[in-house]
């Protein structure tokens, strides 16, 4: 078989962070989902030497910070975080945000 395929119901994933790695057997690329609660985040601020970074927004708000500019995330928003940039993601204060992450 040339494909791996698993089925995820977003609307149950467990809070914070879901990684794809073993599911899909992934060893190219780090992929998972953050569920995060309404308020909540991950604010600690990092950033990768060479690994950019893509969020996609399914459901919920939140803000992603950006080296010093905090940016407001939707669903349906895509954003490319570049390797070099300190950056941290936050909540909303109503829904939970869930998103789809890739490094």
């Amino acid at each position: 078989m040339n494909y791996k395929k698993k089925s995820y119901n977003f609307a149950n994933l467990d809070l914070w962070l879901t990684f794809l790695r073993d599911d899909l057997e992934l060893k190219g690329v780090a992929m998972g989902f953050a569920r995060l609660p309404a308020g909540k985040g991950y604010t600690f601020a990092h950033q990768h030497e060479q690994q950019e970074e893509v969020y996609v927004v399914f459901s919920g708000k939140g803000i992603i910070y950006l080296d010093v500019e905090y940016i407001e995330l939707a669903s349906g928003d895509f954003i490319k975080v570049y390797a070099v940039a300190i950056h941290h993601l936050k909540s909303d204060d109503k829904p939970v945000l869930v998103c789809l992450f890739s490094v």
